[in-house]
């Protein structure tokens, strides 16, 4: 028997003790569901822009870049300078617009855009944005305009969905370098599962190569989070396929090499193990009025969670009591496992 004893007995609880053991395949053992493509990413693009139509809550006289500006726009139309009626009655507003370009744009796509007061407007309710260049590095690649959606709590920001029109887009390199980059994920990060990954790779590679046997591995671990694909040039002529096969390539042994994790949620009273059987070093613990002594057996063996559960289950154990207990294990140092809250 595995354990020592198991004192006390809680009340009787309507809730269940909830316990789902995933195993690695939970994870579908995909490089998908572990990590994700490094490549294109989103370029940030902004502006000035002039808001009209407020009603006596914009920009004042003494915010002078409004009237320079709405006076420069006026002489860029034709219509002259700003005239001096117009002068501090609060309906224009300068604001900086910004919006952020995707991986993949094309022209003429529209995307979202935030607008923000500069000077001291008190309200951007019921305004519209005038056309309003929008670029990075000195090019212009998009134009914006339309009416706002002001923010309730604060009222000086607002945003203009599909406010924006591409004007030029920004290439994205699948593969610069000639490469293919995988950023494993935060809570995946491991050299164990990096080497299994480019193991994974190297293997279906060169096991589907027409090369007599030649062929030569392309993927290389860089760091425990960082795992490299050098295409061979029919790959990088047509790399998507390439890309869609690497993505659902199934990784061997990731159960083994992936940490053991407990997943704690007291707020829905539930929890579960992540990776196979915990281990739970020899310890006394208590809960409340439930106690647990945990020792080895005859045999040597070492205790696991899956056993401690299944017998805090027979005794109806209340879920915060066997939470507790779990609670309890980890402080003592005796849960081998990352414990994760929720």
């Amino acid at each position: 028997m595995r354990f020592g004893a198991l004192r006390g007995m809680p009340a009787r609880s309507a809730a269940v003790v909830v316990w789902v053991l995933l195993a690695g395949a939970c994870f579908a053992g995909r490089i998908k569901d572990i990590a994700e493509l490094h490549g294109p990413m989103e370029n940030p693009i902004e502006g000035y822009g002039l808001i009209v139509g407020l009603n006596g809550t914009g920009d004042d006289a003494k915010f002078q870049p409004a009237i320079k500006l709405l006076s420069n726009m006026l002489s860029n139309l034709g219509a002259g300078v700003l005239p001096a009626e117009v002068l501090g009655t609060k309906n224009v507003a300068v604001v900086t617009v910004s919006a952020t370009l995707p991986p993949f744009n094309k022209v003429g796509d529209r995307i979202d855009i935030q607008v923000a007061a500069v000077g001291n407007t008190k309200s951007l309710a019921g305004g519209r944005l005038e056309l309003c260049p929008l670029g990075a590095g000195g090019r212009i690649l998009a134009i914006a305009s339309g009416s706002l959606r002001v923010d309730a709590l604060n009222p000086t920001t607002a945003v203009i969905e599909k406010g924006a029109i591409i004007q030029r887009s920004v290439p994205a390199d699948l593969t610069p370098g000639g490469k293919l980059t995988f950023k494993l994920l935060a809570e995946n990060v491991d050299y164990s599962i990096a080497t299994r990954i480019v193991n994974a790779i190297n293997e279906d590679y060169m096991f589907g190569a027409d090369s007599g046997g030649n062929a030569r591995p392309i993927a290389r671990a860089a760091d425990a989070k960082t795992i490299e694909v050098t295409l061979t040039p029919e790959q990088l002529a047509n790399p998507v396929p390439f890309i869609y096969r690497l993505e659902r390539l199934t990784v061997p042994g990731l159960e083994q090499a992936m940490e053991a994790r407990v997943v704690i949620d007291e707020k829905n009273g539930t929890f579960f193990a992540i990776n196979g059987n915990v281990e739970i070093s020899p310890v006394v613990v208590g809960h409340g009025n439930l106690q647990v002594e945990i020792k080895k057996n005859l045999d040597d063996q070492t205790s696991t969670l899956d056993d401690l559960v299944a017998a805090l289950r027979d005794l109806d154990a209340a879920v915060p009591d066997v939470i507790g207990i779990l609670k309890a294990l980890e402080a003592a140092g005796a849960l081998h496992a990352k414990v994760i809250r929720k």
